[in-house]
């Protein structure tokens, strides 16, 4: 694919990429009670089928803070191959997803299938293990987004085998078709982080995309203040996490992070 970047090669960039051991035993036990609890507030419609809830690091401390760790952050970033920060657009930042089987005969499947995301650098992150429920592959297309086709997908549909909790993928999420197959028993819980490349002032995320979500009037004070985060340097950016910049030299695996 093109880079989407000046300062980043096309070879330098991941599209997709099957992630384990990125969290401690300890981390994935705290993230999955942290998403449990957040369900309670979460919410479906007529076109987005899972229930979800977004903009979960304004109200879980600890999603918030491993967000904004530069361990964690460096970790994503080597994966990703630029410097990330987490998304400016609060709403779009974070989200978890609960899937279940329907409830009724009549009732739609719950499904999040043939999408690519409002934002690029997405970290996809099961919650669930592969025991408590059947079905829900995270699956994506094999090809550019040009030329997906949901009527002509023949041989191109890969699957991408995250079975335990804590497993993760990474995807370029703007320019890769993917989505998760329906559920036939149980419940998974995944948490989807986005961040940004604070060395581009580039943001693929478009204002309808961000107000179908969340509406219009609650989109537009948020909006406004993204186009003003996005022209800050990348070093202000990092110094308002609080965290030392994270550059492209430290993406080099054999460097030593601080």
């Amino acid at each position: 694919m093109d880079s989407p970047l000046a300062v980043s090669t096309p070879q330098q960039l991941t599209a997709l990429a099957q992630v384990s051991g990125l969290l401690s035993e300890q981390g994935i036990l705290q993230l999955r009670r942290a998403c449990y609890q957040l369900e309670a507030g979460s919410s479906t419609s007529a076109w987005i089928i899972s229930n979800r809830t977004r903009g979960v690091t304004e109200s879980s401390t600890l999603i918030r803070e491993m967000m904004n760790s530069r361990a964690f952050l460096l970790a994503v970033s080597r994966i990703a191959g630029v410097p990330l920060v987490p998304h400016p657009f609060p709403r779009a930042r974070s989200q978890v997803n609960y899937f279940y089987p329907p409830q009724a005969h009549h009732d739609k499947a719950q499904i999040g299938m043939w999408h690519t995301d409002g934002t690029s650098f997405v970290l996809n992150i099961l919650l669930s293990e592969a025991d408590e429920y059947d079905g829900g592959e995270f699956v994506y297309f094999d090809g550019s987004a040009e030329q997906f086709d949901v009527e002509e997908l023949d041989q191109r549909v890969r699957s991408c085998s995250v079975k335990s909790s804590g497993d993760a993928v990474y995807i370029y999420g703007s320019r890769v078709f993917h989505g998760v197959r329906p559920l036939t028993r149980g419940r998974r819980m995944s948490l989807v982080l986005s961040f940004h490349c604070p060395y581009s002032q580039e943001d693929v995320n478009k204002f309808w995309h961000l107000a179908s979500d969340d509406g219009v009037l609650r989109t537009i004070c948020p909006w406004f203040r993204l186009q003003r985060d996005l022209a800050r340097s990348a070093h202000e950016q990092y110094q308002r996490l609080g965290i030392e910049p994270i550059t492209f030299a430290d993406l080099d695996p054999l460097s030593v992070s601080p």
